[in-house]
């Protein structure tokens, strides 16, 4: 529920069906990055696992630019799920990778792409801390008309 009531947020000063879905994980791929970064200086999480979740991120993004190839992505994805796999059952690490593998699948044709990717984002920061979810909305709105599209 707390995750339909995001979105609703989100909706009020930028209409999801304006959304494109590149660009939607472009944006929550920034967005992690600097939340992963922030828990890390916070202690919560190794540097090692802060640097190499980021630069996964990193690749995710230059994919959705075109200059990274689906080939990479893909192997990419894979080495999340299997980091995935070794991490403590709702650790902090367990989430964030599970909210990071979002960034590394290719967009498809289905017509709701972007509502379910927005839904399961919210439920999955929610899950990390529902704090984040309004982060962000925000980060969303300050980073959604920038030149990268």
């Amino acid at each position: 529920m707390e995750d339909i009531i995001q979105m609703h947020k989100l909706g009020e000063n930028i209409p999801i069906n304006t959304i494109k879905y590149k660009q939607l994980v472009i944006i929550f791929s920034g967005f992690l990055q600097q939340l992963i970064r922030d828990i890390c200086r916070r202690e919560e999480i190794d540097a090692d696992f802060s640097d190499l979740l980021c630069k996964k991120l990193q690749s995710s993004q230059l994919f959705f630019t075109q200059k990274y190839s689906e080939d990479l992505l893909e192997k990419d994805k894979i080495e999340i799920w299997e980091y995935y796999d070794l991490q403590d059952e709702n650790s902090i690490k367990e989430l964030l990778l599970r909210a990071a593998v979002i960034c590394f699948y290719p967009e498809s044709d289905e017509k709701d792409e972007v509502f379910d990717t927005l839904e399961l984002i919210f439920s999955l920061l929610n899950d990390i801390h529902p704090d984040y979810c309004a982060q962000f909305i925000l980060f969303f709105e300050n980073n959604v008309n920038t030149n990268f599209f």
